[in-house]
């Protein structure tokens, strides 16, 4: 199992790109969210027909600016006249996403072939409704390949929720990549709040600024850790330069 992230600042910090991984499980590729900077990577290192699978954690335009892009993309210039397979947790936000790509799109089914969660092994998901934004709905995700786990938060704003699940589902170890903030901001969650649970798990912190990291700080960031960076891909250094 592998993880490399195409992106991994928050809507404000585009010079790190909007936070997008891409997951390969199984053999099977997953892509992660795709923000507005994430169509111009995609396209970059030709990654469209390398894509088996596309997960949503919610739909603000930072994890979903350039889908449409890459829908129509695809379907009219990598695999002429196929369809991006996307996969949903629940009918209804698989409703909810389809009216917001409607806007674009028009008839969205003409682009995307639906997946139920329940039919694609490799994957669960984590419903984090109301933990980003009240009465908003958001998932995390987890992927499994023989005895190891790999989760993906997505925006939430209760640093302890995903870990409570993982052990109701009595995941003892896993490789966490969990989104954070150095400064208290509401939805989303303060690294201090996740350093507690680094004796079970081993996190890795995204959709943040790396260069207001705090000195007490134990969460590894994604942005420091090149082996889980699609290269080349900012770091700090060449941000500053």
């Amino acid at each position: 199992m592998e993880i490399k992230f195409i992106g991994t600042g928050g809507a404000f910090e585009s010079e790190y790109g909007n936070s997008s991984a891409m997951v390969t499980c199984n053999g099977k590729s997953f892509l992660i969210d795709c923000g507005f900077t994430v169509f111009d990577t995609l396209k970059k290192f030709d990654l469209f027909s390398t894509i088996d699978y596309i997960l949503i954690t919610h739909l603000h335009n930072d994890h979903t600016g350039s889908l449409v892009n890459t829908l129509l993309y695809y379907s009219l210039h990598i695999r002429k006249g196929e369809k991006m397979k996307i996969i949903y947790p629940t009918n209804k936000f698989r409703k909810q996403l389809s009216r917001s790509l409607a806007f674009a799109l028009m008839n969205t089914d003409d682009f995307v072939e639906w997946i139920p969660i329940k039919e694609v092994n490799e994957v669960s998901f984590i419903n984090t409704f109301g933990l980003h934004v009240e009465d908003y709905q958001t998932y995390g995700f987890i992927f499994r390949e023989g005895h190891d786990a790999l989760v993906y938060s997505g925006d939430i704003g209760d640093g302890d929720f995903v870990f409570q699940k993982l052990k109701k589902k009595k995941i003892k170890s896993a490789t966490v990549f969990h989104e954070l903030v150095f400064d208290p901001v509401p939805g989303h969650t303060h690294y201090s709040v996740l350093m507690k649970h680094q004796n079970g798990y081993q996190i890795y912190g995204y959709h943040c600024d790396p260069r207001k990291n705090k000195p007490d700080n134990t969460i590894p960031l994604v942005a420091d850790h090149p082996e889980f960076m699609l290269k080349p891909i900012l770091q700090p250094a060449e941000v500053d330069s």
